[in-house]
């Protein structure tokens, strides 16, 4: 069985079913989770703050998705986000 970042007996959201049931989603998500504790560690208040922001929108968005294609796509977006953050480079869509 998958292997995320969080403990799957509490999963309840879709997003968190799906990735507790594929591993490539499960790979993601440790790898974006690694990102975004090290990102938290090293950045400013301000940085810190759009982190946190942002991080609700991608799992309501996440756990909005109809397919695993889906939730792979926003798992890739994230970490892109996470990067522009952490680079001072993300502009919030409009």
């Amino acid at each position: 069985s998958a292997d995320p970042s969080f403990n799957c007996a509490n999963a309840r959201t879709s997003g968190e079913v799906a990735v507790c049931n594929d591993e490539g989603l499960a790979a993601l998500d440790r790898r974006m989770a690694a990102q975004y504790s090290s990102a938290v560690g090293d950045a400013n208040a301000e940085q810190r703050a759009m982190l946190q922001r942002t991080r609700d929108s991608f799992l309501r968005y996440r756990d909005g998705c109809p397919n695993n294609a889906c939730i792979a796509e926003t798992y890739r977006g994230r970490m892109r986000e996470i990067r522009d953050i952490m680079l001072g480079n993300w502009q919030p869509r409009r």
